[in-house]
């Protein structure tokens, strides 16, 4: 039984080391990422918090959504997160630096934002962009 309770608690710490340098590594703020998921603020400030509550699955998998990389890249708390980028190459070359990057604060957040939108919500922004851009 203490090693599942060791193993959890390493899982804990890898998940709340890989919430938290996702964020930074994207140059965010606690609330951006907070606004971006629709959610309290000090809600996700447990998230990172060592001393707190972990993410549900479920939550895991909507960060995983907003970053654009796959759930595993939140268990390991491996330094390297593009190895778990669902795709790295926004604009389609893999040699070329991932869009996402060059991107700032604002841009990254209404990404973020249209990511934890359905499918359906997702094309009428992309309707109404393209009202806009055409004018």
């Amino acid at each position: 039984m203490s090693d599942f309770i060791d193993n959890s608690n390493l899982l804990n710490q890898n998940i709340k080391k890989s919430i938290t340098k996702f964020r930074k590594q994207n140059g965010l703020h606690m609330r951006d990422v907070a606004r971006a998921l629709n959610m309290n603020e000090n809600t996700y400030r447990m998230w990172e918090d060592v001393n707190r509550s972990c993410p549900k699955i479920y939550d895991l998998y909507r960060l995983a959504r907003l970053y654009g990389v796959s759930v595993d890249a939140f268990l390991n708390g491996e330094d390297d997160a593009s190895a778990y980028a669902v795709n790295s190459s926004y604009n389609g070359k893999e040699s070329e630096v991932n869009f996402f990057s060059t991107l700032d604060r604002k841009e990254k957040l209404m990404i973020m934002s249209m990511r934890t939108l359905s499918s359906d919500d997702r094309q009428k922004l992309n309707d109404c962009l393209n009202d806009i851009i055409d004018k």
